[in-house]
């Protein structure tokens, strides 16, 4: 998990920059995950926005095996760390790859609140 580790802050902004340079739009996906010993680090993931074509691949995946298509979706819109990182850390912790794929979801409305109420 060395690449994922937190960076100092000007670490961070010049891969930030350097992204941005290279994809365009993205999304920091940031949390903080916690070792056996109760320390805590900071993981941080650079995401494009999924486009119509990555939702239908989804949905198309998730009626045989959600946590596949999940992994699909996480796959194909991350851009940092790369995908044998990623690999490596749902090794680790395979339940971010339900957390990443909600968050990714959020950005494009699918897991969208509303208000309802009865006429």
């Amino acid at each position: 998990m060395s690449d994922v580790k937190a960076h100092p802050a000007t670490e961070a902004d010049k891969l930030e920059s350097e992204l941005k340079a290279k994809y365009g739009e993205l999304y920091r996906l940031q949390t903080e995950l916690e070792d056996a010993d109760g320390r805590l680090s900071e993981l941080r993931i650079y995401a494009r926005r999924p486009h119509r074509v990555h939702l239908s691949r989804f949905t198309k995946e998730a009626t045989r095996d959600t946590f596949k298509a999940l992994t699909t979706l996480i796959l194909d819109t991350v851009v940092w760390p790369d995908k044998d990182e990623l690999a490596r850390l749902f090794e680790e912790r395979p339940g971010l790859v339900i957390s990443l794929g909600a968050e990714l979801q959020h950005l494009v409305g699918s897991n969208q609140d509303f208000l309802r109420s009865r006429l």
